[in-house]
């Protein structure tokens, strides 16, 4: 018996140390590799899944609403400025509108509330639909807040701050008012580890001392995830256009060139005015029936023209999309 398990051994080692190093080396390596699969995987799906429709999204940004007691807008603006940033490397095919912008709408410096304080996310779908978005971005940064941990072995544990911000995002689809991404993120950074030499928030008065460059690091980490999953939600919703006007047989599309529209296009016009009500007492579009088909005559950057090529209840507030 013994004789055996001499003769198989030398077979197994050979074995168990390559599970070993399947195992353990991705963990000595570090995160890296396994980073750069993740995204290059991201991207394949993104390329894959999402609607083939060859036009353009296009995407509000709101100004981001601080829960926090820091002062100071800038701690919004900066924010925003680098989710803005990472959205722009995460997905490049997508039109965004951010504040600052030449075309940036009042409404969205102050997106419309109920009574409850709650996003009337209907009429902020309404008004989407104007300026042509598919898409609008709210969130606000909800805490920033201070802990201690102890760290290492035995009797070199020690004590160490961390500081860990959180941020809420909600991504509103404008044709039907849903959400389509509500998600929060948290980012922790130890206080003795960051190392930046300039922050884009001087001046800034911050509770409990936090310092800015803490608040720099975790914003443009929570940004990169932000961006990342803003992304992958907006990209796997089809495009959708809007009727502004519907006059006899001329109609307007609050979408232009800019998102690849082009004169001779069919699209195909749809009902949204139906509305139903969800549990918790929001409303929602919801997508009717094909109501007929209009040919674009006229684009400029952010506006179309089209005639009526079959129907007649074809009213403003419709959606269109490509005909297949």
């Amino acid at each position: 018996m013994f004789q055996n398990i001499d003769i198989v051994a030398p077979r197994v080692r050979p074995v168990v140390l390559l599970l070993f190093w399947m195992v353990f080396f991705p963990l000595l390596a570090g995160c890296s590799a396994y980073t750069a699969i993740k995204e290059t995987t991201t991207d394949k799906i993104r390329d894959i899944s999402g609607p083939n429709d060859n036009l353009t999204r296009k995407v509000g940004i709101v100004l981001f609403e601080s829960k926090t007691s820091v002062s100071g807008q800038a701690i919004e603006e900066n924010f925003v400025n680098y989710l803005t940033r990472n959205i722009q490397e995460e997905c490049s095919d997508i039109l965004l509108v951010t504040p600052g912008d030449p075309e940036y709408p009042d409404y969205l410096l102050e997106p419309p509330k109920e009574a409850s304080g709650r996003i009337d996310n209907l009429q902020l779908a309404k008004t989407g639909r104007n300026l042509g978005l598919n898409a609008i971005v709210t969130g606000a940064l909800i805490s920033i807040s201070s802990n201690q941990k102890k760290k290492g072995w035995l009797w070199l544990e020690d004590i160490h701050e961390y500081v860990q911000v959180q941020v809420a995002i909600a991504v509103y689809d404008t044709e039907t008012g849903a959400k389509i991404l509500d998600e929060s993120f948290i980012h922790e950074v130890e206080v003795e580890e960051f190392d930046f030499e300039e922050s884009d928030f001087e001046g800034l008065d911050t509770q409990n001392g936090t310092n800015a460059l803490i608040l720099k690091e975790a914003f443009e980490q929570i940004a990169s995830s932000m961006s990342e999953a803003m992304c992958d939600a907006v990209e796997s919703q089809p495009w959708r256009g809007f009727l502004t006007a519907v006059n006899d047989n001329e109609i307007i599309i609050s979408s232009g060139n800019r998102v690849g529209l082009k004169q001779g296009d069919i699209l195909e016009v749809y009902d949204i005015s139906n509305v139903v009500q969800g549990a918790q007492g929001q409303r929602f579009f919801v997508p009717g029936v094909k109501t007929g088909e209009v040919e674009i005559t006229a684009v400029s950057a952010d506006k179309a023209e089209a005639v009526v090529v079959s129907g007649d209840k074809i009213k403003p507030d419709s959606s269109v999309r490509p005909k297949e």
